[in-house]
This record gives structure tokens, C-alpha cells and sequence, in this order.
């Protein structure tokens, strides 16, 4: 009997297969590990200086993956924004910050939707960020590391924005970090983060085995794989903030939650695919531990799989006028 799933599985597949093989490097990238400036693990290229964390790969397929990962979530809450911003951002000249911008996807949608105002994407690697003549004119990006602060006097913009950090900052780093996106944000400015409960739940065996192996090892290093508990309490601690609001969505794994569902899987496997460290700090084998991963298919829809993604929102304020 024929599977009636199997078309669109094979669909999906093939979206992100055409991401899986990093056997060719270009001239660039030769000279740039030739020189130090990267290293091979597992066949991806990562980083390699102690000027920036480098849990995950700097390569063309993280790109990839990075600009899938945006289409979900942009998906997830239907629309890339819950701050309420739409209003200053189609009629005020508005400026907006995208911190740890990766690939610029989110800066290159708002750009499109709103002309009128300025969007800056700032990033540690300009790799992937899109050439200049495939954005608009109101769109910029600038190569700087956040550890180093944000490269903007204060009170600079309108709304400021960070995704997907707690792999790129050390849990002191990202409170430092929510720091700076408050001085760079303007008196009756908004500011937005968004994060994963990377807790996944109801998890099978293999899963659970690769989560708790790659949260130990980031926990080794002071990263924190529940970040998303610390955003709410440091943006209360703040005295400039106001309109503090939580907001969480629950997302299914795999095929039980529909196609929606088998995207989000596939990306979840890619990310801890990308993870190519795993394997000796685990004591495995590279083909065992991506055993361990393509079991997650199975095990994922055995168990309901699941994990709640978070926006949070505040609005500065000037101290001196609400006293």
C-alpha cells in the first residue's frame, strides 16, 4: 500500500537535504583556516578565536539553516514582530536594530514591508549577510562583535530586536547584552527578544540522550540552555522598562503536529546535526551520534514531542519624567 505521507515527506527532505553536503570549500574559505581564523570538526568549519563563542558552524549550511529557522518562526507567531511597533514603523522614520542579525532575513523582511523607516543588522560575521544590491536603500549591516557592546551612542533607536542568542552568549554575556540594547534604545522605545525553551518535552530515549549531553556541555562553558527563565527577571531589574510582557507559544515535533510539525523537526535535527563536536565529547562514534538523530523521526511522534517558544516585550521610559 502506498504511504500518503510519503510525497511530502520526500518533499521536505529534499528542502533540506540540498543543505546537508559541506564537501567543497572556496578559495576564501581555504585561506581563511589556513591562517587560523577557522577550524574543521565533523566536516563543518567553526570559528576559532577566543574573541567570539563558537558552539555552532560558520559555514554556508548554518546560513541555511539560520534563514529556514527564521521562515518557522516568523510562521510560528505569524508575523516577526509582537512589540506593538507597526505604527511608528509605516508613518515615523522609525530606526530598528536587529542584535546578532546572522543572515539579515528579519532585517530584510521588515526593510520591505516598511520603507519609511531605517533598519541595522549587527552581526559578528558578515558572511551572510545579503549583497547590496539585493536589499533596499533603508537597510544596512555592520560587522561587530556584541561582546565588545553595541557600536551605537545611546538612545539611538526606535525598537531594537534579538533572536536565537543563548548559543553565541554565556549567560553573564546575555545579561550584558540586554544591558546594551537598553542604553542603544530611545526614551518610549521598544525593545523585543525571542527565545526557545530548548527543553524539549516528551522526548523519546535517543533525544533525551543527545539534549542532555549538548546542555551539559554548553552548562561546562556558562552558557545557559534555559536563558529564556533569566530574560523576564532582567528586564524587570531594570528601572527603564516598563509594558513587560511574556508571551509563549507551544510548538509540536514532527510528524504528529502536520507538515508544520515535520519542519520544525527536520530543523531541530539539523541544529544538533550542526553540533559536530558532539560525538567525541560524548564518546561516539560521528555515526552513531547521527543514529541517535535520525531516531528522533520516530521517537517524536511516539511521544507527542514538543517545545514553547518565547517573545518578550518592553518599553523604555525616561526616569526623570515619571518621577
Amino acid at each position: 500500500m502506498l504511504n500518503p505521507n510519503k510525497k511530502k515527506q520526500t518533499t521536505n527532505k529534499r528542502i533540506f537535504n540540498k543543505y546537508k553536503n559541506y564537501d567543497e570549500l572556496d578559495i576564501n574559505e581555504v585561506s581563511s583556516i589556513l591562517l587560523g581564523q577557522y577550524e574543521i570538526i565533523g566536516g563543518r568549519k567553526f570559528l576559532k578565536t577566543d574573541e567570539a563563542n563558537n558552539f555552532m558552524p560558520s559555514d554556508e549550511m548554518e546560513l541555511r539553516r539560520m534563514d529556514i529557522n527564521h521562515v518557522l518562526t516568523r510562521y510560528s507567531w505569524k508575523g516577526n514582530f509582537s512589540a506593538p511597533v507597526e505604527e511608528i514603523l509605516k508613518n515615523s522614520k522609525a530606526t530598528v536594530l536587529d542584535a546578532g542579525c546572522g543572515t539579515g532575513c528579519w532585517v530584510l523582511d521588515l526593510g520591505h514591508d516598511f520603507t519609511n523607516s531605517t533598519f541595522v543588522g549587527v552581526d559578528i560575521q558578515s558572511n551572510g549577510f545579503p549583497p547590496v544590491n539585493e536589499r533596499s536603500p533603508n537597510i544596512g549591516f555592520l560587522e561587530y562583535n556584541l561582546l565588545s557592546g553595541i557600536p551605537f551612542p545611546d538612545e539611538t533607536f526606535d525598537y531594537v530586536h534579538m533572536a536565537s542568542m543563548w548559543t553565541a552568549l554565556t549567560k553573564q554575556q546575555y545579561i550584558n547584552v540586554i544591558h546594551e540594547l537598553v542604553r542603544v534604545t530611545k526614551n518610549n522605545g521598544w525593545i523585543e527578544i525571542y527565545e526557545a525553551n530548548f527543553n524539549l518535552k516528551n522526548l523519546g530515549n535517543y533525544m533525551k540522550v543527545v539534549q542532555d549531553a549538548f546542555h551539559t556541555k554548553l552548562k561546562e562553558n556558562g552558557f545557559d540552555p534555559m536563558i529564556f527563565l533569566e530574560i523576564s527577571k532582567c528586564l524587570k531589574s531594570i528601572n527603564e522598562l516598563t509594558n513587560i510582557e511574556q508571551k509563549k507559544l507551544d510548538v509540536s515535533i514532527g510528524g504528529w503536529g502536520g507538515r508544520y510539525g515535520e519542519f520544525i523537526l527536520e530543523s531541530i535535527k539539523q541544529f544538533y546535526g550542526s553540533a559536530t563536536y558532539m560525538p567525541d565529547y560524548m564518546g561516539i562514534s560521528q555515526n552513531e551520534y547521527q543514529k541517535l538523530i535520525d531516531a528522533f523521526d520516530k521517537q517524536c511522534n511516539q511521544n507527542q514531542s514538543s517545545l514553547d517558544i518565547h517573545r518578550f516585550i518592553a518599553k523604555k521610559v525616561n526616569l526623570s519624567e515619571t518621577q
